[in-house]
């Protein structure tokens, strides 16, 4: 659809684009999704949940999450969050 309205060549990429007009892919709304739930988590008040999520942090996918988009789930903010998604989106 964008290479017919924007006169795109099948060989260039609309990624850029896509990303210009804020539309995700669903693997990168999934990881926006996690990303704001995660940072939740760590303001909620219930000792239950925070020792849950302290132990989900020791893990490989949480370790690999945050490698991957570069962020600190503890110290960012859910905008900051965002950014890193759409970051990741363009690379």
């Amino acid at each position: 659809m964008y290479r017919r309205i924007f006169y795109y060549n099948s060989w260039e990429s609309v990624k850029d684009l896509q990303c210009y007009c804020g539309r995700l892919y669903f693997n990168h709304i999934c990881f926006k999704r996690k990303l704001t739930f995660l940072r939740a988590l760590c303001d909620l008040d219930n000792l239950v949940v925070r020792m849950c999520f302290s132990m989900f942090k020791r893990s490989q996918e949480f370790c690999d999450l945050c490698s991957d988009f570069n962020c600190i789930i503890d110290v960012f903010s859910v905008v900051e969050l965002k950014m890193c998604v759409l970051v990741h989106l363009v690379r």
